[in-house]
């Protein structure tokens, strides 16, 4: 999966607080993944991770 933003500045954790909204995502994003890159260019980043499919079904669509 990959998705896209027009910030050039990459993910970075930030400290987890239970009692704030947010903040949850990058960490989420990297223990859920087996491979993670981040692509920086002028309009923005490119944040590509792969993500095991336990099934082994690659869903279509």
């Amino acid at each position: 999966m990959t998705v896209q933003d027009a910030s050039t500045a990459p993910p970075r954790p930030v400290p987890l607080d239970a009692s704030e909204p947010g903040g949850f995502g990058w960490h989420l994003v990297q223990e859920m993944s087996v491979e993670v890159r981040v692509d920086v260019h002028a309009a923005g980043k490119a944040v590509t991770a792969v993500v095991p499919c336990p099934t082994g079904v690659i869903p279509q669509g």
